[in-house]
């Protein structure tokens, strides 16, 4: 029988990429001090108030059909979200929700590149990116994340590495697995990079509330000349400790997000209503902490909360 070539492409990066995972698992059901360094499972569990919420919404009928952009109250919470902390405004239109963050990515990356073209990318990544830069046919240009940089990634050598076929740069901030965070310089500079070879910006920033409270956070989004060829993708997974159920979202342009709209819909035809409630109700829980960051025990801290 004949198989798409996605199929090839995405050969071994599927389940048999997870065997280690799976073993390290075992070893420590086992009884094995083990330390995960790899899908990122919160170590906590999910807020017994989400769990709740979800509950009462799915008794309460919420468990129709949605729209394919995410439901109203949830998308004007993160609408008001993003405003709030990138100081400009964003609509509700500059928002789509999707399962997850890997759905997210998934989604834009197809709308951002196909075969032929290229997606620069740090390396070390987190396990799934070279699977979602391979369903869409375009290549992985790795560029190394230094240590003399503090991991993060070096302007220079993302320069190096651009061509003609150069599409996508792709960043994730706080860094998975380095923990490495992208300073203002940084993020300046990449923009820059960006602009002059025309790159769209594509930013996972699911760890954003997951950094030291003298570590700032900064993502392109902050910087309105960047507006136009920015995309970020995020989730309640680790900022709320709920993996299970795969609420994500993605903010950009508008344009892109309506671009967006058909192909998700094709994909999913809607997130569940339920999801958005709780999703709605994790922007509200600002006061107090969800997940703690783990340090070391002569220092601790939390993690920060949505406005």
């Amino acid at each position: 029988m004949r198989y798409a070539s996605v199929t090839d492409r995405l050969a071994g990066l599927g389940g048999a990429k997870w065997a280690l995972h799976y073993r390290a698992r075992a070893m420590k059901a086992a009884g094995h001090e083990i330390i995960e360094l790899t899908i990122g499972e919160p170590d906590v569990p999910t807020p017994a108030r989400l769990i709740e919420a979800a509950t009462r919404s799915m008794a309460s009928g919420r468990t129709g059909y949605s729209n394919g952009r995410g439901e109203p109250g949830v998308v004007a919470a993160l609408a008001a979200r993003y405003s709030a902390r990138r100081g400009r405004e964003f609509a509700r239109d500059q928002i789509m929700c999707l399962p997850g963050t890997q759905t997210v990515l998934y989604a834009v990356l197809r709308a951002m590149a196909e075969a032929g073209d290229e997606v620069l990318i740090g390396d070390p990544m987190y396990a799934t990116y070279e699977g979602l830069i391979a369903q869409t046919g375009a290549v992985a240009v790795r560029v190394p994340l230094r240590p003399e940089h503090g991991f993060r990634m070096n302007v220079a050598d993302v320069a190096a590495r651009i061509t003609p076929r150069s599409r996508v740069l792709f960043l994730n901030t706080p860094h998975n697995p380095t923990g490495a965070v992208l300073r203002p310089d940084d993020i300046r500079a990449l923009g820059a990079l960006a602009r002059e070879h025309d790159l769209w910006i594509l930013s996972d920033e699911v760890y954003e509330d997951l950094v030291f409270p003298n570590v700032p956070f900064t993502s392109p989004l902050d910087l309105p000349d960047l507006a136009e060829r920015t995309v970020v993708a995020s989730s309640i997974s680790k900022s709320h400790a709920a993996p299970g159920f795969r609420s994500g979202w993605c903010v950009g342009p508008a344009d892109f997000c309506t671009r967006l709209l058909p192909l998700s819909e094709t994909m999913l035809f809607g997130s569940q209503p339920f999801i958005g409630d709780l999703t709605e109700l994790a922007g509200s829980m600002s006061a107090r902490p969800v997940c703690p960051v783990r340090t070391s025990p002569k220092a601790s801290s939390t993690a920060t909360r949505w406005p």
